[in-house]
């Protein structure tokens, strides 16, 4: 059998090792008492630093500050209003929906244009009441 080195200890207890060396290695430890000393030692070590790396590992807390208005109606509402426009260019001809198609977009950017305009005043009066009666 080959002497095993020293390096294999620490081999050993990062896991880095094929199986029959890591064999040899832990028969090694068990039949010399300075090989023990030195894989407990170092064995407490990995584990001490494992501990203190896991204690120090950073993780962040994001939250993301909620808009005074909520736009994401409106802009889903566009999107899905354009996709039904392509829809109906589609299938009834270029020509023929280009009226209806342009009526249906107005309808609908007004409607979301309006909504925005109102959610808007309702978040300044929101605002505003809350700047007049600070807690």
């Amino acid at each position: 059998m080959n002497p095993v080195d020293r390096s294999k200890i620490s081999a050993l207890i990062d896991g880095e090792l094929p199986r029959e060396q890591a064999e040899a290695v832990q028969e090694e430890i068990a039949a010399n008492a300075a090989f023990r000393s030195e894989y407990e030692e170092l064995a407490a070590l990995d584990s001490a630093w494992k501990a203190e790396a896991q204690a120090a590992m950073f993780r962040p807390s994001v939250s993301f500050p909620k808009g005074a208005v909520e736009s994401r109606w409106p802009f889903a509402l566009v999107l899905t209003t354009l996709l039904a426009l392509r829809v109906v260019l589609k299938v009834l001809g270029l020509f023929a929906s280009v009226g209806v198609a342009a009526v249906f977009l107005g309808v609908v950017l007004a409607c979301s244009l309006q909504y925005l305009i109102s959610a808007s005043d309702r978040a300044g009066k929101r605002l505003a009441l809350e700047h007049a009666n600070p807690r």
